[in-house]
C-alpha cells in the first residue's frame, strides 16, 4: 500500500510539472505565432507592387474597390 500512495503522488507531481510545462510552451508559441501574423499583415505596406496596385485602383474612380475575378 506504501508503494501504491508513493507511485501516486509521484505521478501526480510529474502530471503537474507537465502540465506546467506544457502551457508554458503554447503560450509561448501563441505569442510566436501572433508576432509572425503581425508581421505578415505589415509586408504588403512594404512591396511596391502591392503598393502601386492598391494606388492604381484607388486612383480609378470607374473600377470597384475590390479586385475582379474576370
Amino acid at each position: 500500500m506504501i508503494t501504491y500512495s508513493k507511485f501516486s503522488t509521484s505521478t501526480e507531481e510529474r502530471t503537474s510539472e507537465y502540465t506546467a510545462q506544457i502551457v508554458l510552451q503554447i503560450n509561448r508559441n501563441l505569442e510566436r505565432n501572433l508576432e509572425e501574423m503581425k508581421r505578415f499583415s505589415l509586408m504588403p505596406l512594404y512591396d511596391n507592387s502591392v503598393l502601386s496596385i492598391l494606388r492604381e485602383l484607388r486612383s480609378n474612380t470607374l473600377s470597384p474597390p475590390y479586385l475582379s475575378t474576370e
